[in-house]
């Protein structure tokens, strides 16, 4: 008895949806569930710009396993991310969520997060110079400790009659001098600087110096752990005013200033001294 064998029928491999056919799809249909099959559409949570459209319908083919390689989207999935741009570029209402989005990124930043624009004619708090110490606060310069303990007017003579006399009065300075090193320094009056409030530099008057007793700020040499007490003789006009010493421990050491004008704790300045603007 001859056998029929009835056609097998041969089936056409499903071929990757078309931006244009998924698209119509999602419009026709409305969103359907993941992981249905390459046909199926989902409501997709989209990031733009690190936000994210949250519930908005979009299609987007739910791709099989398979459809990947590590992870990453194959040309069908390319595809489809490619009508998903074209859907929002087309549609007044994705059009108008990306530029929202723009909106938002260029008002608060990328992280999400207001910027923090600084305020005309303030300084931030980092940028401020802290203020100089003031009379009475040891400062350090290179291998000497500087402490200056007061001020004390001189007059307009030093030593008498064959002393020194000023051009214009003299300002005694007394300043404790302690070496911090490991071995001797030698520390001159001439290497220090007085300015005054138009920032004008004064050099010291070693010459009236030697002729006041015990001022041991003419070339003294200090050992290591001792101290002195010198006075600084600065020669100045009656008018001026000085405003900060700039010391040193030797002649091309960077120096340290201090603020005459301010006075730490326990400071003092000797009595009947007074200056004008």
């Amino acid at each position: 008895m001859a056998t029929t064998t009835a056609p097998t029928s041969r089936r056409r491999p499903s071929k990757p949806p078309s931006p244009g056919d998924w698209v119509g799809h999602a419009r026709r249909t409305g969103p359907a569930e993941v992981g249905s099959d390459t046909r199926s559409f989902s409501r997709a949570n989209i990031p733009i710009g690190g936000l994210t459209l949250l519930g908005m319908a979009v299609a987007r083919p739910a791709i099989p396993i398979q459809n990947t390689i590590f992870g990453l989207a194959t040309p069908a999935r390319a595809r489809a991310l490619v009508g998903a741009g074209a859907w929002c570029v087309r549609s007044r209402t994705g059009l108008a969520l990306i530029l929202v989005a723009f909106a938002v990124l260029a008002a608060f930043g990328p992280a999400g997060t207001a910027s923090a624009a600084p305020v005309s004619g303030q300084i931030p708090l980092s940028d401020r110079a802290a203020p100089d110490p003031g009379i009475g606060k040891p400062v350090r310069d290179g291998k000497f400790e500087f402490t200056v303990t007061r001020l004390q007017q001189g007059g307009d003579n030093i030593g008498g009659s064959y002393g020194a006399d000023a051009q214009g009065r003299f300002l005694l300075v007394h300043v404790t001098v302690r070496n911090i090193g490991d071995q001797s320094q030698t520390f001159d009056g001439s290497d220090q600087k007085l300015f005054d409030a138009k920032n004008r530099r004064y050099n010291a008057d070693t010459g009236a110096a030697i002729y006041l007793k015990d001022s041991h700020s003419f070339l003294e040499a200090i050992n290591p752990g001792n101290q002195v007490k010198a006075v600084i003789v600065f020669d100045l006009p009656t008018s001026t005013r000085p405003v900060r010493l700039e010391l040193h421990d030797s002649l091309f050491s960077g120096g340290v200033t201090v603020d005459l004008i301010r006075h730490e704790p326990q400071a003092r300045t000797a009595p009947g001294i007074a200056f004008t603007a």
